[in-house]
């Protein structure tokens, strides 16, 4: 049995069966408290009544469909009383076939089932703040590895010639600062889909079409970012994307598909 993508659909629950064009979404497995409500239709007005011709009937029209008093909205052939409803799918159930957001726009600074994106501001403060635990995990690797080769890394440090090769902890503190950062970054990532920094500002890394997050999408948005902070150019260009992007998607979360949204 193949499952019915997420998707707009139709309102489901016929306590809404007075709200024509209302929309839900559904997340592939079930339905969500995310809707979207019909603009209001346009008033038209109402043409001037024709003067009745001479010996008409007042109030009487033909109807070409059936006797006095039928509806006139009845279909030919249909037994009165019956009426086709839109909402014949019983709540809970699958839906059948995927409204494009609403009237085929995508929406603006939501994803598609309606949860609010992350603001630049944000996301850069809790960039700020990550690096600043970073550092600090990277500093109590980093001290005891110096000390042991104080001498040597002073050395180093000092020479102006070029000549000093540096020392051996010189380049453990530079792996384990990699490593750490790699570490720091998927491990919470996979973990609570956020970074220290991001639960303390209250945000949340997830799918741009689902609310969750795939060990390969964290990968993937993290290979990203990497390689394009070995540029700078390009990591100028990955953290000010967002600022004109639509989806307010950073270049690692375009390729991982990714979207940063908000938690409160």
């Amino acid at each position: 049995m193949t499952q019915t993508p997420a998707g707009w659909y139709p309102e489901p629950d016929p306590a809404y069966a007075d709200r024509p064009g209302r929309l839900r979404y559904w997340d592939g497995q079930r339905w969500t408290e995310h809707v979207h409500e019909p603009a209001a239709p346009p008033v038209t007005p109402v043409a001037p009544q024709p003067p009745e011709q001479p010996g008409q009937v007042p109030g009487y029209s033909a109807n070409p469909y059936g006797g006095y008093g039928q509806d006139p909205s009845q279909q030919y052939g249909q037994p009165y009383g019956q009426q086709a409803s839109p909402y014949q799918q019983p709540y809970g159930q699958q839906p059948y076939q995927p409204y494009a957001y609403p009237y085929g726009q995508e929406p603006r600074g939501v994803t598609p089932d309606g949860v609010p994106l992350a603001s630049w501001g944000a996301r850069v403060g809790a960039k700020l703040l990550d690096t600043l635990f970073v550092l600090i995990l990277n500093g109590l690797v980093a001290v005891p590895l110096a000390a042991s080769q104080w001498d040597a890394m002073k050395l180093f440090f000092e020479d102006d010639s070029g000549t000093v090769e540096p020392p051996a902890a010189f380049w453990l503190i530079l792996l384990a600062g990699f490593v750490i950062g790699l570490a720091y970054e998927i491990g919470f990532l996979i973990w609570k889909q956020a970074t220290p920094g991001k639960m303390i500002l209250g945000l949340r890394v997830r799918l741009r079409d689902a609310p969750n997050l795939p060990a390969g999408n964290v990968f993937g948005r993290v290979a990203i970012a990497a390689l394009l902070s070995l540029c700078s150019i390009g990591s100028l260009l990955d953290y000010l994307w967002p600022l004109w992007d639509n989806r307010k998607q950073a270049l690692h979360d375009k390729v991982a598909k990714t979207n940063v949204v908000k938690t409160r």
